[in-house]
């Protein structure tokens, strides 16, 4: 992804002209029903890195969406993602550019970006993530994922196909 409107997702690194630009103004709050104020859309994990690192498996329609945020607004990510992606990295099921001091030092810097707010696994999302149909993915991590975006009611920015194939949330790929 090129062009000022993705630098904040290019790398972790390189998101001070980002903050330059645009600080961590939170805007006005939208006039949507969620519970989150300018978040209109939740990352899955894989969703979440492939954007910091300008991943082509990011999907299309997905990184239009990131590349259309505007200052004001900003993307969730699942508390449960940060430990997903822990241990994926810290496992070497994910590889970083060897730019990248760290598995940690990354994670810290793409968990920190202006325009992401990290949504904390609450009562209510342990108990959605329990009402999924049998046919809905068993993983726990999906479905707290997807239990985070029905609770504040966002699109879910997903590859997995049996997400996107369930009615039972909204999904963007």
């Amino acid at each position: 992804m090129a062009g000022a409107e993705t630098s904040a997702w290019s790398s972790p690194r390189s998101t001070q002209g980002y903050r330059a630009r645009h600080g961590r103004h939170r805007g006005a709050h939208s006039h949507r029903k969620g519970l989150v104020p300018d978040v209109r859309y939740l990352l899955d994990t894989h969703a979440w890195v492939w954007a910091v690192l300008s991943d082509r498996r990011l999907g299309p329609r997905a990184r239009r969406v990131l590349a259309a945020l505007d200052e004001s607004e900003r993307v969730g990510l699942a508390a449960i993602s940060l430990k997903e992606a822990a241990w994926h990295l810290a496992r070497g099921r994910m590889v970083l550019a060897k730019e990248n001091a760290s598995w940690a030092d990354w994670l810290r810097d793409a968990s920190s970006l202006p325009s992401l707010e990290i949504l904390p696994l609450t009562v209510e999302v342990a108990i959605e993530s329990e009402r999924f149909s049998t046919r809905f993915p068993t993983d726990p991590a999906d479905r707290l994922i997807a239990a985070t975006a029905r609770v504040h009611d966002l699109t879910l920015l997903t590859r997995d196909r049996v997400m996107r194939a369930s009615p039972e949330v909204k999904t963007l790929w």
